[in-house]
């Protein structure tokens, strides 16, 4: 499946055309390839915080926090382990105060002040009630500090902890039917306390119940805009809107939290405001959103994004 949307990702570089020069013109570049200070070797996951700092979690088991203004590196530090891969997901706990990091290839999940202070982790390898096989997103629940996990292995599904790591819940099955999960990549709550799970095998979004009942879902496997191809992660904006980041169609699409599109920013490429199978996004609360641009090795900001984004334009 990994080589499928490996596949998938490198054919899309060259199915869609460029939009003009509107998504350089708001967006601007942040680090390079590289593993100096404020470098990054393929970017996997990025958050930012309401103080304008930047933390990008790259290939290199390396987390970095940089002043998002200035690119300055405020504090760096190293996974416990990586040499089995890198993390997938990570989400600031409340007020920021903490990052909580699914640490997808060591069966756990990880908590650090943001000096990089390892604070508490919990998890075990396994396929039963609360143990993990590829754990790819973790999110702090708003509500009432629980915590919301999923994965995929031999099994999809999605996971609920207490605040403590003690198991609640979980739903989710068999990693190949279509009408399940199939590799889901990220998870979030909104501010009605709905679990959204970006189902990226499957090229869409489902929202639920906190009890696992499905409310609803949208999306499907496509290039042209507002379709999905391999979405890897998603973000809240301040007006609830969401934000998807594609690997496949190498762009970030912008939705209602029901799945009405309103628009779409990057195409693939290398160039400011192109982008190269991203992994990552995330959103800080003046609405600018910050893209792991993967295979280019950097990340790029996108300042304004209600001028950035186009609803247009020929995919094809």
């Amino acid at each position: 499946m990994l080589l499928a949307a490996l596949l998938a990702g490198t054919f899309a570089l060259g199915c869609q055309t460029r939009t003009g020069d509107n998504a350089a013109a708001f967006s601007r570049i942040v680090g390079g390839q590289g593993r100096q200070p404020g470098q990054f070797s393929k970017p996997r996951a990025v958050a930012m915080t309401a103080t304008s700092d930047l933390i990008v979690i790259d290939r290199t088991g390396r987390i970095q926090r940089l002043d998002l203004e200035t690119g300055e590196v405020r504090a760096k530090w190293l996974l416990p382990r990586y040499d089995n891969g890198t993390p997938t997901g990570m989400t600031l706990g409340p007020g920021d105060a903490t990052l909580w990091i699914a640490d997808t290839h060591y069966q756990r999940i990880l908590q650090y002040d943001l000096d990089g202070k390892l604070l508490f982790s919990f998890g075990e390898e396994g396929t039963e009630p609360g143990q993990m096989i590829f754990p790819t997103d973790v999110c702090p629940d708003p509500l009432d500090g629980s915590l919301w996990v999923c994965e995929y292995g031999l099994r999809s599904r999605v996971m609920h902890f207490s605040s403590t790591g003690e198991f609640l819940n979980e739903w989710g099955s068999g990693e190949y039917a279509y009408t399940d999960l199939q590799r889901p990549m990220a998870i979030s709550i909104d501010a009605q306390g709905r679990v959204f799970v970006v189902d990226g095998g499957n090229h869409r979004v489902l929202a639920y119940s906190r009890q696992g009942e499905l409310l609803f879902s949208w999306g499907e496997a496509g290039e042209e805009p507002g379709k999905l191809k391999y979405p890897y992660d998603m973000a809240f904006a301040p007006d609830g809107t969401v934000y998807i980041c594609e690997y496949g169609n190498s762009r970030v699409s912008h939705f209602t939290a029901e799945g009405e599109f309103l628009g779409f920013w990057g195409t693939p490429g290398y160039k400011a405001g192109e982008l190269f199978s991203p992994w990552g996004v995330a959103v800080d609360s003046k609405g600018r959103v910050a893209v792991a641009d993967t295979n280019n090795g950097r990340v790029q900001i996108v300042e304004r994004p209600r001028r950035a984004f186009t609803s247009g334009g020929d995919a094809t």
